[in-house]
């Protein structure tokens, strides 16, 4: 047999009898599952000639499946593995089955008839199983550059890739550089890989890509895990100056991320999260936004102090609030010097007792000194310190200061005990008594008014 090369009959010129027709099916491509047989059918219709199967293989030569008709019907297999099946009725039928099909074989069926010959051919595609994954990994962060990486087990004219929202991309072997829309770029490095290079959309958790053989067969899909992460978190209060003891609360809330994102609260660098609410909410691509509620005591300490809180949904990233100086109004407790009860004698001059708050925001703005019990009380000065030019015996009593600014009024008392100065005794008699003696003395005290 001569070998017939495949170029020679990429050109072979058709030459048909008026009225003759040979028709192969499936036709121009025959698509098969991996691991089954192949059944092609050449139909004919006219009833005398001689047909073959025929393939032309990587070295050019034409290799027969089988051969049939001529003028004793014959229908023969030409190897054991396929098989020809022959009608010769009305028109000639010949089927041939193929156990085990070869990808990207191109099968030819001939007919001769006087010296003429009609040629009709079909190429069989092996729809291989698609294996679909992510690179580097399906867990991915939006806007994140990945790689959707389809392999057949054998090699396929292309590949179609379906994303979500009914979304597909058909990409032929060969015409990868035209890409598929907006998508980044395709790569086809031979016909059993196909990868598509993307960009990480928000609207892709949980959503689910699919890769399958163009002309059908089975699909491989895979669920992306997309990490959006919190880009800011604002911080807001219903008020920022008060006073101290008394309550606000503060909100910070985050951008829509996934997943949601954890808030904490600080003043400089003092954690304050105890007293929080928190609650979530989604957007139409189910990404959560954390609102954190802070309820707040103000202290004197923190006055001056910025409070603002973080936020994060990936490990080792946070975003940052502005923050917040509060202003804390308050006033210490009062102090009375000299401390205790302050004891005098009638008559001393230049006598005083002083009033002070050890630190108050704002600074004090009066004082101010009463005498007297809570309930009997009389206004004595409005200075800070309370001078007696010379004690007297109606000095003694009970002194209350009061301290006073915008926080409110913090009070001291004292206890002024006034005693006279008394003589020195005048002895009157003394009567003494074996091992005893009896002293009768007395004294004045001189202080007049």
């Amino acid at each position: 047999m001569r070998p017939i090369g495949f170029d020679i009959l990429q050109y072979i010129l058709l030459i048909w009898k008026c009225g003759s027709e040979l028709i192969l099916s499936p036709e121009n491509i025959a698509t098969v599952e991996e691991g089954r047989p192949i059944i092609l059918t050449c139909r004919s219709n006219e009833t005398s000639g001689i047909y073959s199967f025929f393939y032309i293989d990587t070295h050019g030569n034409r290799i027969n499946y089988g051969k049939a008709g001529g003028a004793f019907l014959s229908c023969t297999s030409s190897t054991n593995q396929p098989n020809i099946e022959c009608e010769f009725g009305s028109s000639w039928i010949f089927r041939l089955t193929i156990t085990h099909p070869v990808n990207y074989q191109t099968v030819y069926c001939s007919g001769v008839q006087s010296s003429q010959e009609l040629l009709t051919s079909t190429t069989i595609f092996v729809e291989g199983d698609a294996t679909l994954s992510v690179i580097p990994s399906s867990n991915v962060i939006v806007n994140q550059t990945i790689s959707l990486q389809c392999l057949f087990r054998s090699g396929q004219l292309g590949v179609l890739f379906n994303f979500p929202g009914r979304i597909s991309c058909a990409v032929a072997f060969g015409s990868c550089a035209r890409g598929c829309g907006n998508l980044l770029s395709i790569e086809c490095p031979n016909n059993q890989t196909y990868t598509l290079n993307v960009t990480v959309l928000p609207s892709w958790q949980n959503a689910t890509f699919s890769c399958e053989p163009p002309f059908g067969g089975l699909r491989s899909k895979i669920t992306l895990n997309v990490t959006v992460p919190v880009t800011s978190v604002i911080i807001s209060a219903n008020q920022t100056s008060l006073d101290s003891g008394t309550t606000m609360y503060l909100t910070c809330q985050t951008s829509y991320c996934q997943p949601p994102a954890t808030v904490t609260w600080y003043i400089a660098n003092r954690e304050i999260s105890d007293h929080t609410i928190l609650t979530y909410d989604t957007n139409q691509y189910f990404h959560s936004r954390t609102t954190s509620k802070l309820q707040y005591t103000a202290m004197p300490r923190d006055n001056g102090q910025n409070i603002y809180c973080f936020a994060n949904n990936i490990k080792g990233e946070s975003v940052v609030s502005d923050k917040i100086t509060l202003g804390v109004r308050y006033i210490s407790d009062v102090h009375i010097f000299p401390s205790g009860n302050l004891q005098a004698v009638v008559g001393t001059e230049k006598c005083w007792i002083h009033c002070y708050a050890e630190d108050a925001n704002p600074k004090v703005t009066e004082y101010k000194w009463f005498k007297g019990t809570s309930s009997n009380l009389t206004a004595l000065s409005y200075s800070q310190t309370l001078f007696f030019k010379t004690v007297e015996i109606q000095d003694s009593g009970q002194y209350t200061c009061n301290a006073t600014n915008a926080a409110g009024t913090s009070t001291d008392t004292i206890q002024v005990i006034v005693q006279y100065t008394p003589m020195a005794a005048k002895i009157i008699e003394v009567v003494c008594q074996d091992t005893r003696a009896f002293i009768l003395w007395t004294s004045s005290n001189i202080f007049k008014r």
